[in-house]
């Protein structure tokens, strides 16, 4: 009885042990973007974005349901100031199951005209976009989906098909901030 309680314990330890280990994993930073057999999806998020938080669980879904099927998933972060220590910082809270690409000079963002957070694009094999826009339309329907945009382009892609809305322009979101010279001095600070 001793023997398998003291069995029953390790077990528990051992398993706790691994547990903690994957929930503090340290984020792996891709240095490139590589597409999977049926393409490559950008997801372009910034780690102070409300917006790109209140997506956590509909990203999470189609990594899971996607990721398998050839699409390799990217976290980019683009704004001026954000860094590895943020961007692990953000992957600790979101638990999202993706290597993260740090934007720094901002050239992924212009490459594919990503303004806002969260932005998607969807490449194929061969890098050429088949998606660029929102994850959704909740941003505008105080947060209720009636347009999965990405979902329904992944659907589209994974199916052979024609993507049936390829771009769909910004819905909202947190601005992507590449240039900090263009915003005014509050008053109070430039005196």
């Amino acid at each position: 009885m001793k023997r398998a309680w003291l069995l029953f314990i390790g077990t528990v330890l051992v398993l706790t042990g691994i547990l903690f280990s994957l929930a503090w994993a340290k984020p792996q930073r891709a240095k490139t973007v590589v597409p999977g057999k049926k393409g490559a999806v950008l997801i372009f998020v910034a780690s102070l974005c409300p917006c790109t938080d209140a997506h956590r669980i509909m990203i999470d879904n189609l990594v899971e349901e996607n990721g398998p099927k050839g699409l390799n998933f990217y976290s980019v972060f683009s704004n001026i100031g954000e860094t590895e220590e943020r961007a692990e910082y953000f992957f600790r809270n979101i638990g999202w199951n993706m290597p993260y690409y740090l934007d720094s000079d901002g050239k992924l963002a212009q490459k594919y005209k990503a303004s806002r957070t969260p932005q998607t694009v969807v490449l194929n094999p061969r890098g050429q976009i088949l998606f660029n826009g929102p994850i959704d339309d909740a941003n505008v329907n105080q947060g209720r989906v009636e347009n999965p945009f990405l979902k329904n382009a992944l659907l589209d892609i994974l199916a052979d098909k024609t993507v049936r809305n390829p771009l769909v322009p910004p819905l909202g979101g947190c601005w992507i901030v590449r240039d900090t010279t263009s915003i005014a001095c509050p008053p109070e600070l430039s005196k």
